[in-house]
């Protein structure tokens, strides 16, 4: 959770609390990705992480941005939240495939204009991802279903 690395106020960067010990450890980590409201991530049985999101696009396990995992729910709203991250609530959550171990899946709602001026969720979406692409750090194969 938080913002990056580049954020005006120091000591403000990304927070990570890693509960794979006890008790959890909590600690800034600078990255890329700003997280400003909406947030998903997803990790391994073992509590790896494996991937994160802000809506706006996906990240790996290195923090880079995920192969084809840019312009996730695309309009307007997206296009203006691009550095600050998506700004809405519990919008977002991956499900592993039952039908193949390989495959992730990321549900997530788009904010658009709705009559012009009130901003409402207005589709929700299916992005898959292939575990076992890129050297196991993943890619985005199927986009904003």
């Amino acid at each position: 959770m938080g913002y990056s690395y580049n954020t005006p106020a120091p000591g403000f960067g990304g927070t990570i609390i890693d509960f794979n010990i006890d008790p959890p450890n909590i600690y800034n980590q600078d990255r890329d990705m700003n997280i400003d409201i909406t947030l998903a991530s997803y990790c391994h049985d073992n509590g790896e992480l494996f991937a994160y999101t802000n809506g706006i696009y996906l990240a790996n396990s290195v923090h880079e941005p995920m192969e084809n995992g840019n312009n996730l729910n695309p309009g307007m709203i997206a296009s203006e939240s691009s550095f600050g991250g998506y700004r809405v609530f519990q919008s977002e959550f991956f499900l592993p495939s039952i039908e193949n171990e390989n495959l992730l899946n990321l549900y997530h709602s788009k904010l658009d204009y709705h009559d012009s001026l009130v901003i409402a969720v207005t589709t929700f979406f299916q992005s898959t991802i292939d575990q076992s692409l890129q050297g196991e750090l993943g890619q985005v194969i199927e986009k904003n279903k």
